[in-house]
């Protein structure tokens, strides 16, 4: 009996570690994505847009900016080469960045 406890104790580590393989390799082709993403950013007054240029399936980011009121104001998660809006005014603020300066691209 004591050994069957081993025994089923092994094959359900083996599985674990089996189960969570996957979700490692898909981490580190978003990150090898993000790497080689050229990025591309647009911002008026009131918003702040990033684009990651050659991105691909396995590429997931959202764009995000300080708006003048202190809040940070966060686009949609966008998976690809799209672009994802992060919008001041959803908080009664504007961009609050210095002239030259962009808002940041969040990388999942």
């Amino acid at each position: 009996m004591h050994i069957m406890r081993k025994v089923a104790a092994g094959i359900a580590l083996g599985a674990v570690l089996a189960l969570g393989a996957p979700a490692v390799s898909a981490q580190a082709a978003t990150q090898a994505s993000a790497a080689f993403c050229g990025p591309q950013h647009w911002q008026d007054q009131n918003t702040y847009g990033a684009r990651c240029i050659g991105g691909d399936s396995a590429t997931r980011y959202y764009a995000r900016v300080l708006c003048t009121n202190g809040r940070y104001a966060i686009g949609p998660t966008i998976t690809g080469s799209a672009w994802s809006y992060a919008y001041c005014t959803k908080f009664g603020g504007n961009v609050h960045i210095a002239p030259g300066a962009y808002g940041e691209m969040w990388f999942l």
